[in-house]
């Protein structure tokens, strides 16, 4: 019993010459918290390749366009928005199916939509899934179990990816040709014409992934482990555009801070930056050069991020 595994998508770089919605990438770490009360989809059903619309109800932007539901399905974790031809994806790509297909534990998807208009998050929750490569292979078994939630943000439209515990061994063979998942963002898709504006992937070390923007004739390369528990990836959406302009290569020290950051690495000066609180909300913002000090004095104690514009992800710091 076999089953597609090509990706749902095709993938293309983007034109080098136009505007895109891009994604500032970010890692870290934050103790996972089980959704309370929740809605739950596919209820009753041991499902599979589930299929089902999210209607979270506030407006969240991807691609230039504004939506305010998500519709799942194919293998894994896999949503879209679609208008018209065009349409925008994302996820976590691995076979995932409820252990009680073959009797095991059921695994449960749900969702719940927390905070105030305005700031309202739609928390997607796959709680104790099991995988179809270790439940229909050679030796039938739901072992492997693995949660997670997507967080879709009304504020600034940021797409989070929360790992909570899996029970996952190392050489269990349930990913699709790879050691670990695929985590893709893929924006301006026209299933016709088979073209894609932008696609940003997540490869490597799972406790410190890289970011890849892979082509149609490429097949993305996935995380090469499982992430850890408490593990959070963080997409942070921003317009900038392909040209000259890089800084991909920059660094932000300290890494706790007391008074002031610094910036290194800039291939071009002065640069744009942005430092954003954990919920995405921008705190402080202006040009900056090669090693000049950035007052954070009066920032409350916490995390944050740095995104220079330009670049494909964010660094952190903390303010002590």
């Amino acid at each position: 019993m076999k089953k597609n595994l090509l990706l749902p998508i095709a993938i293309i770089i983007f034109c080098a010459v136009k505007l895109q919605a891009q994604y500032a990438f970010s890692t870290y770490t934050a103790p996972y918290t089980e959704l309370g009360k929740s809605i739950e989809l596919e209820a009753g059903n041991e499902w599979d390749d589930p299929n089902f619309t999210i209607n979270f109800d506030f407006p969240f932007s991807i691609g230039g366009e504004t939506f305010n539901q998500v519709t799942q399905g194919g293998l894994g974790a896999w949503f879209s928005f679609y208008s018209s031809n065009i349409g925008h994806e994302f996820g976590y790509y691995s076979d995932i199916i409820d252990g009680e297909v073959i009797g095991a534990s059921a695994s449960m998807i749900s969702y719940a939509v927390e905070g105030l208009p305005g700031n309202r998050i739609c928390k997607i929750q796959y709680a104790n899934c099991a995988f179809y490569n270790e439940v229909y292979g050679d030796e039938p078994s739901a072992n492997s179990r693995v949660n997670f939630q997507i967080w879709l943000y009304e504020s600034n439209s940021i797409i989070e990816f929360h790992f909570g515990e899996n029970t996952i061994s190392g050489d269990a063979p349930i990913h699709n040709d790879g050691a670990g998942p695929l985590i893709f963002i893929g924006t301006g898709i026209d299933n016709t014409e088979e073209t894609m504006e932008y696609a940003i992937t997540l490869n490597g070390n799972p406790a410190d992934p890289q970011t890849a923007n892979p082509t149609y004739q490429e097949n993305p390369e996935q995380l090469n482990g499982n992430p850890e528990d408490g593990r959070v990836y963080r997409f942070d959406p921003s317009t900038v555009g392909i040209s000259s302009r890089s800084a991909s290569a920059y660094k932000v020290f300290p890494n706790l801070a007391d008074t002031y950051i610094q910036i290194s690495g800039l291939k071009l000066a002065p640069a744009e930056f942005h430092i954003l609180d954990i919920t995405g909300k921008t705190i402080q913002s202006g040009q900056v050069v090669n090693d000049q000090k950035i007052d954070v004095l009066t920032l409350p104690s916490g995390l944050y991020l740095v995104h220079v514009e330009g670049a494909d992800v964010a660094s952190k710091f903390v303010k002590r």
